[in-house]
């Protein structure tokens, strides 16, 4: 089994955590960011084998909405050899244009979109040295895929895959793979407050379930194997047929 580190940000999530479990299971250490759960925090590294000093699996817990948390995480990873980064932390910023507030707006694109560009420039330059690694990010199908009152949290899912079109013309040449994975409805607490959700999901999805967490995990951890290794700079969606439709069936 492959023992390369990978950092997962918002592991204590329920993508988060499936992401985690998933890499896990198939032989890389996992190391986590969390923000305030910190009991499942706990539970997560409990099954991990414990945070652990030195070579172990370890959890940092860093609020990414504070950029300035995030840079001070860098420093502390500094040492750490990553073969992988997962950006899977997230926030929702639901409001109509007419209504948006600077302050949760300038909250979702800090974790959505910053965090993971600071965490992705510090690791960049070791993977491209050791020519190997895999960048990845949880975009959304919101971000090609119009939907009301959803602009701050699309553009944030937006700028990730406009920033990973870049990013991966400065180094795709250097054994460093840098995609995204786009699901659309995921059953998480995120979404468990929208009014008639089941409804919704059976008119607007193919396959008239939201996904599980498990199943974007598994999208990721196939794009972290050496068996994705020319997939690069793309955006693999796993919405149940979501993106295909022209509307509710």
């Amino acid at each position: 089994m492959s023992q390369q580190r990978v950092l997962v940000t918002g592991g204590s999530g329920e993508i988060g955590t499936a992401i985690v479990d998933r890499l896990h299971e198939a032989g890389y250490l996992v190391d986590f960011t969390y923000h305030s759960a910190e009991a499942a925090a706990e539970q997560l590294s409990e099954k991990l084998g414990g945070t652990q000093p030195g070579g172990g699996p370890r959890s940092f817990r860093c609020d990414l909405s504070d950029l300035a948390a995030v840079e001070r995480l860098c420093d502390e990873i500094a040492d750490r050899e990553y073969y992988g980064l997962v950006h899977a932390a997230g926030v929702a910023s639901d409001a109509i244009v007419a209504a948006i507030a600077v302050e949760p707006a300038l909250r979702a694109m800090a974790v959505n979109f910053w965090a993971y560009v600071l965490l992705s420039k510090q690791l960049i330059r070791g993977m491209a040295r050791r020519r190997s690694g895999r960048i990845l990010a949880v975009s959304s199908v919101a971000a090609s895929r119009g939907n009301r009152g959803n602009a701050v949290y699309a553009s944030s899912k937006a700028a990730i895959e406009a920033f990973n079109r870049v990013f991966v013309q400065e180094y795709g040449g250097r054994g460093v793979t840098i995609n995204a994975v786009a699901p659309g409805f995921v059953a998480t607490k995120m979404i468990a407050h929208l009014p008639d959700l089941d409804e919704r999901v059976r008119m607007a999805v193919p396959a008239g379930r939201c996904a599980e967490p498990a199943e974007i995990a598994q999208a990721v951890c196939f794009l972290a194997s050496p068996e994705a290794g020319y997939i690069n700079g793309q955006v693999i969606i796993v919405d149940g047929g979501l993106s295909a439709t022209m509307g509710a069936r």
